[in-house]
């Protein structure tokens, strides 16, 4: 199998709105992400009430071990997020590169 090269470029309107569309899904995952991080962030500051030394440490075990998983789990969901930005930010440049 082998990729041919199109014989005509496409017009402006199209790659213009090839670049709106890249713009708008970037935008769509750094905020998915940036709130993946902010519920990383509450779940991991609402363990802190179940640690040792503090107010709610009987009850530790049934909702104290909960949140700690809650939190490995969203801790996984920001890494995805985190990796998509990433990937749409070097889509988005190759897009804009291929401009030149």
């Amino acid at each position: 199998m082998t990729s041919k090269e199109p014989d005509e470029h496409p017009d402006a309107a199209a790659v213009a709105d090839v670049k709106r569309h890249t713009r708008d899904h970037q935008r769509l995952r750094l905020k998915r992400s940036m709130y993946s991080v902010a519920l990383l962030f509450l779940s991991c500051a609402s363990v802190v009430p179940f640690s040792k030394g503090h107010s709610l440490h009987d009850h530790a075990e049934p909702f104290g071990t909960l949140l700690v998983w809650l939190s490995l789990g969203l801790l996984l969901l920001f890494v995805y997020c985190a990796g998509m930005v990433v990937m749409s930010w070097v889509s988005l440049r190759e897009v804009l590169k291929s401009d030149d």
